[in-house]
């Protein structure tokens, strides 16, 4: 869940993924975040000729789990590093606390050898991450011995590794013997049932380990029930993901009763399994008595992703999908439980009816703080909920409305509550046909509103009408650090008004995106010349 994928084969198409990643990370309001990435996409040499075509992969810091967050905080964000060979590999972990990289080759004994003997000279290590290799059972092993003895390394993540069932057993014996491991992720490699099963019995008597990722590991039923069966014998695993497993009703059945009486998992995702409405009322029932789990994510990330795993391609499952009966359950649940602060409901096909039920419950909510809605079918009559729930719920801090039909109407219904909200810091409207008339309502509500600190409205048709009124916002406005308008069709007259209403006005902006807009040669120079602390960024 906290990378993107990213494959190299245009300029133009690296770019746009990139920028993606961006625009997400915009929502979770780290001040330093964007700054830093744009300096990390600069330094990228973004040309056919010298970049092989290849696949890397962007790790997005807002979406990693708070224990790899809070290890990664003590150094600065970076791109993933370009591939190296397995002995560069080994040399650079000789002397570093952190390693986070893709060889992109299969890993033979000798190279792995060398590998293995760095991870024990290095007691400094902290996290350890390696994407997109592919790893044989003997280099495997020694990895795993060599953990054995250390007494440093607090993060292992392994994305897309093809770490088969038979691995479990190694990676378990492992975890046996380390104590201080705390988060282990193995997300899209092809584990399955077996090796599920083998990594979960360590939960028996393991008290270090607090996050568990499975994404993608194909475990299903099965391999679900027997995690469920150790979760009543740990007590330290706090985030466990279990998203795309393709696993039906008894799975979660079996993670529901387990739940009931577990006290220490806060963030449970679940995404991506193709559950519907009936399918996830065990869930949803057994949340009202745990009054535990902070994070709950019940999104449909993807409808059908081609995965890659080294020369063979297969085809994700559908995405978990609910619609107005199963926001009813959803609804319940959110009045009996009171620890949800984080919900993700992304591409539930909810439509207004669901929206408008989800939103009475959460009128009166204290305790959600994030709530997004990307994509779930809302209209005119959802946004009217939506705003309601601005008016009656004070906790809530971002808000995320991506990819629905809100247009200027929508807009203009959410831009006359701005002018009076005092809560929410992060809203994100992206692709929603906001034209040059919503954008106004929403710049004349940034005049008096002094909590929003971020606004996404990338994929819009703001035109330069739009971005004029946001210019003339900007002049006043004090609070807003983050503004994205990339792809809104605004010519050079509004990036001009845009760029120098920052840098002569307002002092608060520190990244204004305005990307893929119609920007000329010309234009772009004009912007370096106004905006020499590149806060306004312009591809």
């Amino acid at each position: 869940i906290g990378q993107k994928r990213v494959e190299l084969m245009r300029d133009i198409h690296i770019k746009s993924k990139i920028l993606e990643i961006m625009d997400c990370i915009r929502t979770y309001n780290d001040d330093n975040a964007l700054s830093k990435i744009n300096n990390e996409i600069d330094r990228y040499p973004f040309n056919s000729e010298t970049m092989p075509v290849d696949t890397r992969w962007i790790h997005d810091e807002s979406q990693t789990h708070p224990m790899t967050r809070k290890m990664l905080e003590k150094f600065p964000w970076r791109a993933q590093n370009p591939s190296c060979s397995l002995r560069e590999l080994a040399n650079r972990v000789k002397t570093t606390s952190i390693i986070k990289a893709t060889t992109g080759e299969v890993w033979d004994d000798e190279d792995s050898d060398s590998l293995s003997e760095a991870l024990v000279l290095n007691q400094n290590l902290q996290i350890l991450s390696f994407t997109w290799n592919i790893i044989a059972k003997k280099p495997l092993r020694n990895l795993c011995d060599a953990l054995k003895s250390n007494r440093s390394l607090k993060v292992i993540e392994m994305f897309g590794n093809e770490i088969e069932a038979h691995d479990g057993k190694l990676i378990a014996n492992m975890l046996k013997v380390n104590p201080t491991i705390q988060n282990l992720s193995f997300p899209q490699n092809v584990l399955g049932c077996e090796g599920v099963t083998e990594i979960s019995q360590i939960l028996h008597t393991n008290s270090s380990l607090k996050s568990l990722d499975f994404t993608l590991n194909d475990c299903g039923d099965k391999g679900v029930q027997m995690l469920a069966s150790t979760l009543g014998y740990n007590s330290s695993l706090q985030h466990l993901s279990l998203s795309d497993n393709d696993f039906g009703v008894e799975g979660i059945t079996a993670i529901a009763k387990a739940l009931r009486s577990h006290k220490t998992i806060s963030e449970f995702l679940v995404c991506d399994n193709g559950l519907k409405n009936d399918d996830l009322l065990p869930l949803l029932e057994a949340l009202r008595v745990n009054q535990i789990v902070k994070l709950l994510d019940l999104s449909c990330k993807s409808e059908s992703i081609i995965i890659k795993m080294g020369a063979s391609t297969s085809l994700a499952p559908r995405g978990n999908q609910m619609d107005h009966k199963g926001a009813g359950y959803l609804a319940e649940t959110l009045r009996l439980c009171q620890s949800i602060e984080t919900l993700r409901l992304s591409k539930n096909n909810f439509g207004d009816d669901g929206i408008t039920t989800l939103a009475d419950s959460l009128i009166m909510n204290r305790t959600i703080k994030d709530l997004n809605l990307y994509q779930t079918g809302i209209g005119l009559r959802g946004v009217v909920a939506i705003a309601n729930v601005l008016q009656g719920c004070s906790s809530l801090r971002t808000l995320s409305l991506n990819d629905n039909r809100l247009g200027d109407e929508g807009a203009a219904i959410l831009g006359e509550e701005l002018k009076t909200n005092k809560t929410l810091e992060n809203l994100s409207l992206k692709r929603n046909q906001i034209t040059g008339l919503g954008a106004a309502v929403i710049a004349q509500a940034l005049l008096t509103n002094d909590t929003i600190q971020s606004l996404d409205f990338c994929g819009n048709r703001f035109e330069d009408a739009g971005a004029e009124e946001m210019a003339t916002s900007l002049s006043t406005n004090s609070k807003l650090k983050i503004l994205n308008i990339s792809n809104n069709g605004i010519e050079a007259e509004g990036i001009l008004k845009l760029a120098k209403s920052v840098v002569e006005k307002n002092d608060t902006l520190h990244t204004l995106l305005l990307g893929y807009n119609k920007i000329t040669v010309q234009v772009r120079e004009k912007v370096k010349e106004i905006d020499p602390r590149g806060r306004v960024y312009i591809r």
